[in-house]
């Protein structure tokens, strides 16, 4: 019987935890300067920076899968356009 309630309270929580971890990962990570840090940002919630639509959002999150986190605004540069750019820059940042 202390075995099963052991177990039970580790399923619960490690349950707890995985909604945790979604629920921070959820939103975007708003730093003290009120900008976005693009590392961290699901790709549901890019699209709330000015310049970044559904498909620059989908391309980031790709690029961010594929090589890692950006690091400079070049980084950014392979998958947005300079106008699209230009209007975001200044809502993100990225660490």
């Amino acid at each position: 019987m202390k075995k099963q309630n052991t177990l039970f309270y580790v399923f619960i929580l490690c349950h707890i935890l995985c909604f945790y971890t979604h629920y921070i990962q959820s939103y975007c990570i708003f730093l003290e300067n009120n900008k976005i840090n693009i590392n961290h940002c699901l790709r549901e919630n890019l699209c709330l920076i000015p310049g970044i639509g559904k498909k620059t959002a989908q391309k980031i999150y790709k690029y961010r899968f594929a090589n890692g986190p950006f690091h400079t605004r070049s980084d950014l540069q392979k998958v947005m356009s300079k106008k699209s750019l230009r209007e975001a820059f200044s809502y993100i940042c990225f660490d």
